[in-house]
């Protein structure tokens, strides 16, 4: 079985704690990549000698998490699932109950099979040598896309979901696989590219291609704005104006650093600007005015906080945050949203202006995140 090197610290933030043959682990999420490398100061990053580039798919995180269930191989009937090995799916931020609707996976009967199925094949693939303990579960990460295919030779495919519409990739949908976790207890450790893409061709499944392998400053560099690659792969005619949202950048040895906000693994994104997570903005002239509202401001920097916060909601984090979850129809389902939306643009605030805020009250920032957020899905809304 191949793993990553033992040398590599592991990020155990969102590692499966407990686990149960019948149920398997608890949900594990795939942590989130960072736009740029400042986070990651000093000469460790420098040492790190060869880098892999591959396009960023713009769909919904999907995962399936593989563990046995003990016993001998056997099918449940002709043609049917391992009962020996258990496979749960699971969006970005939970596992999928049965029959659950995300993006119409649940009509995709032809599709779920063959995840269970390749997901089945490639846990076998890593334990067939005797020789190498069997861990206690393994994730396999990818992305589910498609949907969508505006091209005049190619019919629509009746009562198909898309997962979004900004870059076409198929008329129907489609899983393309990109990393694989390997869990043993509090312990997660990823495996490096070479491995892991092994793994997913034998088994069956797509995954994620190299636009480009070499140092780090020639992956960094690479020229975005480039047509998608991904309708060629399915033989697709092409589509004019069809950008890839960008790439994703990570060490072939899978690597984790220690920042100055804990352990972090080495996984990087860029992306075109039609897709920025960021608004442009003028700035503020960095005054408070006497009303009540900016009092509660005072001592902080609150015109620049409030800017910070404004800049940061953006068409595209609402769209990150439905791909997380499903397509919204109820207020419910409107507020689940908001709260990842809020959730998003706090995590962001605090990692790239940990200067600028340190001086104001949680509480007080927090309640103008969730005001001009619940201000903003109104507006979507309405576009939309």
């Amino acid at each position: 079985m191949a793993t990553a090197s033992p040398d590599v610290e592991t990020e155990v933030e969102s590692s499966p704690t407990t686990f149960s043959l019948k149920s398997g682990p608890t949900f594990s999420k795939y942590e989130k990549m960072t736009e740029g490398t400042r986070l990651f100061a000093g000469p460790e990053i420098g040492r790190i000698k060869e880098w892999v580039a591959m396009e960023k798919i713009h769909g919904a995180n999907l995962s399936l998490t593989v563990w046995s269930k003990g016993g001998e191989k056997k099918r449940e009937g002709e043609g049917g699932k391992r009962q020996d090995v258990g496979v749960k799916i699971a969006r970005r931020n939970d596992y999928l109950k049965d029959g659950e609707q995300f993006f119409g996976l649940d009509r995709q009967p032809e599709l779920l099979m063959a995840l269970h199925t390749s997901a089945v094949k490639l846990w076998d693939l890593m334990n067939d040598d005797e020789t190498t303990p069997t861990p206690q579960s393994i994730t396999i990460y990818g992305e589910l896309f498609g949907g969508y295919y505006p091209h005049p030779s190619i019919p629509p495919l009746p009562n198909m979901i898309s997962i979004q519409k900004e870059v076409a990739y198929s008329p129907d949908l489609k899983f393309c696989s990109f990393d694989i976790a390997v869990n043993n207890g509090n312990d997660k450790n990823y495996m490096n590219y070479d491995d892991a893409m092994s793994l997913f061709e034998g088994a069956g499944f797509m995954y994620s291609r190299p636009l480009i392998t070499g140092t780090m400053e020639e992956v960094f560099n690479y020229e975005l704005g480039f047509p998608s690659t991904i309708p060629a792969i399915f033989g697709l005619p092409p589509i004019d104006g069809n950008l890839a949202e960008g790439i994703v950048i990570k060490p072939l040895k899978d690597s984790t650093l220690i920042t100055r906000k804990g352990p972090k693994r080495l996984i990087f994104k860029r992306k075109i600007e039609k897709f920025s997570e960021r608004r442009a903005l003028p700035r503020p002239e960095n005054h408070l005015t006497s009303t009540r509202e900016d009092e509660k401001w005072k001592g902080t920097k609150g015109d620049e906080i409030k800017y910070e916060i404004t800049a940061l909601i953006t068409d595209q984090r609402v769209l990150n945050a439905i791909t997380k979850i499903g397509q919204p129809v109820t207020k419910g389902e409107w507020e689940k949203i908001k709260t990842e939306l809020v959730a998003d643009v706090r995590d962001t605030l605090k990692e790239e202006n940990e200067e600028l805020i340190k001086d104001c009250d949680d509480v007080l920032m927090m309640n103008e995140i969730k005001k001009q957020c619940g201000i903003f899905i109104q507006q979507y809304k309405k576009r939309v």
